[in-house]
């Protein structure tokens, strides 16, 4: 059973997401609070509506992430949240959860008919199978042949910048 107080938050956290844009990102157990202020600033620059921090990420609040965000946290929801409250609140905005994830297809060939959530998973291992199994995308970059991996922070920049001319922002 919900607690008030929860349900409160979640329905101030959809308001604030909606009022900022329509698109977020998930962040899934990033580790590096440099990555993690790198991809606050560019989720701002690029206009997306939130970031939602899933187990365990590195502290938001953290001298690292907050030079690294630049403002962002000033401009942007960003909600650390259970996975079961932040799938609640992703089911709420009618989000499309979207795994970026080398072995999917390529994100430019990837249609999408509602908002996005981009998941990102962690560093070194990608994201938990709680949020891959709920994704109903793989999405790529396509990268030269040896290249196995793109810094977290740099695929997010790619991934939601590719979000600019499409009517779902």
């Amino acid at each position: 059973q919900k607690q008030p107080l929860t349900i409160l938050c979640l329905a101030a956290a959809f308001q604030q997401i909606r009022a900022h844009g329509r698109n977020l990102a998930i962040l899934d157990g990033l580790q590096d609070p440099g990555n993690i202020g790198t991809i606050l600033r560019t989720a701002w620059a690029a206009g997306l509506g939130g970031v939602l921090l899933v187990n365990d990420c590195a502290d938001v609040f953290s001298p690292k992430v907050v030079r690294a965000a630049m403002g962002a946290l000033y401009h942007l929801p960003v909600l650390a949240l259970p996975d079961t409250e932040a799938e609640q609140l992703l089911n709420q905005l009618e989000c499309e959860l979207v795994c970026a994830d080398a072995a999917g297809r390529d994100f430019r060939q990837c249609q999408f008919t509602r908002s996005v959530a981009w998941l990102l998973g962690k560093e070194a291992t990608g994201p938990s199978a709680f949020w891959r199994g709920r994704a109903s995308c793989l999405a790529a970059i396509p990268m030269q042949a040896g290249v196995n991996s793109l810094n977290v922070a740099v695929a997010a920049g790619i991934l939601f910048f590719s979000l600019q001319n499409d009517t779902t922002k």
